[in-house]
């Protein structure tokens, strides 16, 4: 089962206060995203997603993902993937980062005390 983040409730939760929400599968794959964001620029964001059942299903929906967030202007993409599967005994975040992800934000939350990390796929190269 996966998280209620990636639940019909959940989008139809977000479709009642206003969000945009993007709901794709495949073979193998799925998830459910938001526009996020406001004055500053806007991204797409698969809170606990995408859900993949192996690497290759992950990076179809990857790539689904960053269409998406083209289509719709967006600056990044937001992941936080939580099935094992898709990385196997292959470290998470080498990973991630063969991938393109990049760290946007780690802090720790005081009353967990557990480091809470967030991932973005770029969907724009950077301008300096």
């Amino acid at each position: 089962m996966s998280n209620i983040l990636q639940s019909d409730i959940w989008a139809r939760f977000q479709e009642s206060n206003g969000h945009t929400v993007i709901r794709k599968s495949g073979n193998g794959w799925s998830y459910l995203a938001t526009v996020e964001g406001g004055a500053t620029g806007r991204y797409l964001y698969s809170p606990y997603g995408p859900v993949a059942s192996s690497a290759v299903a992950f990076d179809e929906a990857l790539t689904s993902l960053k269409e998406e967030a083209a289509k719709l202007r967006c600056l990044f993409v937001r992941i936080e993937p939580t099935e094992s599967a898709i990385w196997g005994d292959q470290d998470a975040a080498a990973f991630l980062a063969r991938r393109g992800a990049v760290w946007l934000l780690a802090r720790c939350s005081r009353r967990t005390r557990r480091l809470l990390i967030f991932r973005a796929l770029r969907t724009r190269s950077s301008r300096a």
